[in-house]
């Protein structure tokens, strides 16, 4: 009687492996690889463009070729309405397990960013690494004419895009918009735009041109002096003038307060692979960050720096960071630092 008890439970453990028992099977999902959102053509409501895997004409021996993106779209009010709809147009379930990339128009992140990132953020099979991005290029027709080859890897063409160049540009993750968002401070994501509307968008025609300040889960500003920004916030060479310069550490950023007018003293130490004149450098980045803090965009965090000021958090917490960060002074000086640019 034990004997045939412990079969009986053998067997019943057994069947709790084969693995696929109250899973989907594979056919009954659509692989999305990438999701572009902008403002619909004379209406209120949202385009969703999914960027579905087309492995039709995939094999183990065609290393990609002729698998490509066949790409579906919906004008709805939210993204979840879109997400129904056409996945009773396909009869199949999208799967966000392979999201790479989700590209918002100019428009569209304007209006509001927060409320698609976050079914996004709610969906359990989508990893928080996926990459966020502002498409010059509006993002319907940009994967529309995307052309990659599927890879074993798709996360890699859309890296290779946002992070292809050795010099610095912004790169926004999933997990990094929804910190920011959620704790009140400003992010930065690339501005993608392609060369041409032409078909097969490669990655060679795929740059980046700017970073888009995001504060509060909108799109609020864009810079192209990505110089400064990565003297501040990177370690990847930029582009001076001619001249590439590289942080060697991160900036000293110190904040005096007094009538209500925050005094920021900034400290760079950079390597110059040419002859750098650091006054009128330095001069070009102050007048960078005046212009950016005028309109309440603070790309080098000095929130933060400033909370270094403060015991308790209600102390930092009664003054107007937004009015304070409008009206504050910079004083930035350049050291430059020996030794060959690597």
């Amino acid at each position: 009687m034990i004997k045939k008890f412990i079969i009986a439970v053998t067997i019943a453990s057994m069947m709790g492996l084969t693995g696929c028992y109250d899973n989907e099977e594979i056919d009954t999902l659509a692989t999305v690889m990438a999701v572009g959102i902008e403002v619909a053509e004379a209406s209120e409501l949202s385009r969703y463009t999914f960027a579905v895997a087309d492995t039709s004409g995939y094999s183990s021996d065609s290393k990609g070729d002729g698998a490509s993106m066949k790409c579906f779209s919906q004008v709805s009010s939210d993204i979840k309405s879109a997400v129904e709809h056409i996945n009773r147009k396909l009869s199949k379930r999208l799967s966000f397990s392979h999201l790479s990339a989700i590209l918002f128009s100019k428009e569209s992140a304007y209006s509001d960013m927060y409320d698609d990132v976050s079914y996004f953020e709610k969906t359990a099979s989508v990893r928080p690494q996926a990459l966020i991005a502002i498409s010059d290029t509006n993002p319907s027709v940009y994967l529309k004419n995307l052309k990659p080859e599927l890879e074993s890897n798709p996360e890699r063409y859309f890296q290779n895009i946002f992070q292809k160049t050795k010099g610095y540009v912004s790169s926004l993750r999933m997990c990094d918009f929804t910190n920011s968002y959620h704790c009140g401070t400003q992010t930065l994501a690339p501005v993608i735009t392609a060369k041409s509307q032409e078909e097969n968008i490669s990655e060679d025609k795929s740059f980046v041109i700017g970073s888009a300040l995001i504060s509060k889960g909108r799109f609020i500003a864009e810079f192209t002096d990505n110089w400064v920004i990565g003297l501040f916030l990177g370690t990847k060479t930029v582009n001076y003038k001619g001249i590439r310069l590289k942080s060697t550490k991160t900036p000293d950023i110190k904040i005096n307060i007094k009538d209500d007018i925050a005094a920021v003293d900034a400290q760079l130490y950079v390597k110059a692979d040419g002859e750098l004149d650091s006054k009128s450098a330095s001069a070009d980045i102050e007048r960078f960050l005046k212009s950016a803090a005028v309109k309440a965009c603070d790309v080098i965090d000095v929130k933060s720096a400033a909370k270094r000021m403060f015991y308790l958090q209600k102390s930092y917490d009664k003054y107007d960071w937004e009015q304070l960060l409008k009206n504050a002074e910079f004083d930035v000086k350049v050291n430059l630092v020996s030794g060959d640019l690597k």
